[in-house]
């Protein structure tokens, strides 16, 4: 052999219908020497499609993933799977040994996982730690390797991989970290929404569905997916108003203020609360709500005040009422059917924005405002 070789590796090759494949481990830093990612586009001058067959390449997961991958409890047991061109690529005859890839060659397209490897990269390129780095540099993944496919065969398995998968719902995948003994937010997160589904003082006793769908006959409207989300953000690192209290793993807080404040909200809307008439039970509203909380809270206030009680959520939902009522009146409809003209994303961050009104309605009427810490 007269190529000069960036690695070698071992191997095990098995056989499916669908063709030879072979089984290896290697370091984040050896796959992003020698793999790439090719965007499928679409050529509007010769009406062609060109590139490889991967989508295009979402900066807010790769930065998710990049986040990810620095946490003490990473994993990435799922393959990546790499297309090696023929000619890239040989075998020792004894031990399972395969040579790959020259630098001077072409790369091994990623077929599936490029937001992993572009994630991990992402975390190697801004972590200015050398240690931190060593170590993702070092992480060892699981690759699946295929061989001399033609653009029609790896689009085949792309197609396979990516359109027969069926996404687990998130209300099961928040569930199922309450089995975790570590600590993360997802963990915190489920455990704030356990303890306001059980406890019979909450406004949302019963009425939550903790595993994504409704059990016949319950009065449960909202999942524990979309509560979980909201959350998330409100103690996410750097931005979250409720940082602190996860920092501090204070899940009794969380859950007593969330109680106190949506019973606020459901005493201005009592029937409707009940008998799930109202948006205010299900996705749009209670979004709605959580996204108006950091207008709540002055996040850099870290002074001793009383804990606002359920008047206080009260009186503010009666100043978003009003507000409501004004202005289904200004476009001359029934406030409920009002509220019901607000739907998904866009929605919530509309109703939000009435929310803020109240809000600062009932606090210039107070002259104060909620500290971060003092729930």
């Amino acid at each position: 052999m007269d190529k000069k070789y960036t690695l070698k590796t071992h191997y095990k090759k098995f056989e499916q219908p669908s063709g030879t494949f072979l089984f290896c481990v290697l370091t984040a830093k050896q796959i992003i020497s020698i793999s790439e990612a090719k965007e499928r586009k679409f050529d509007v001058q010769t009406e062609e499609y060109i590139g490889g067959v991967e989508r295009k390449q979402n900066q807010n997961r790769i930065g998710e993933i990049a986040e990810y991958a620095k946490t003490p409890d990473a994993m990435f047991p799922t393959p990546i799977i790499l297309a090696l061109e023929e000619n890239t690529y040989d075998f020792l005859e004894t031990d399972n040994i395969g040579l790959l890839i020259d630098h001077d060659s072409l790369k091994a397209e990623i077929i599936d996982g490029q937001h992993r490897i572009a994630g991990i990269k992402l975390a190697i390129e801004s972590t200015k730690n050398q240690s931190v780095r060593n170590t993702l540099e070092n992480i060892d993944l699981p690759v699946l390797l295929v061989l001399g496919l033609t653009i029609r065969e790896r689009a085949l398995i792309f197609s396979i991989i990516n359109g027969k998968q069926q996404q687990v719902p998130k209300s099961v995948v928040y569930d199922l970290f309450g089995l975790y003994e570590g600590k993360c937010p997802e963990k915190f997160a489920h455990d704030v929404v356990l303890a306001l589904n059980i406890s019979e003082k909450s406004p949302w006793n019963r009425k939550l569905k903790m595993l994504g769908y409704k059990t016949p006959g319950s009065k449960e409207s909202l999942s524990q997916g979309t509560f979980v989300k909201e959350l998330l953000i409100l103690i996410k690192k750097g931005k979250g108003v409720l940082r602190d209290y996860y920092e501090r793993d204070d899940v009794n807080s969380i859950a007593s203020f969330l109680a106190r404040l949506f019973s606020g909200l459901r005493n201005c809307w009592q029937k409707e609360w009940e008998n799930n008439s109202t948006l205010w039970t299900k996705s749009v509203g209670f979004t709605a709500v959580m996204k108006a909380i950091p207008k709540l809270i002055s996040k850099n206030s870290s002074d001793v005040v009383k804990h606002f009680e359920i008047k206080d959520y009260q009186d503010i939902f009666s100043k978003v009422k009003d507000e409501i009522v004004r202005q289904s009146e200004k476009e001359k409809k029934d406030p409920l059917d009002f509220l019901a003209t607000f739907q998904g994303g866009s929605g919530a961050t509309k109703l939000a924005k009435i929310i803020e009104v109240g809000i600062d309605s009932y606090l210039l009427s107070i002259n104060t405002q909620i500290p971060a810490g003092n729930l």
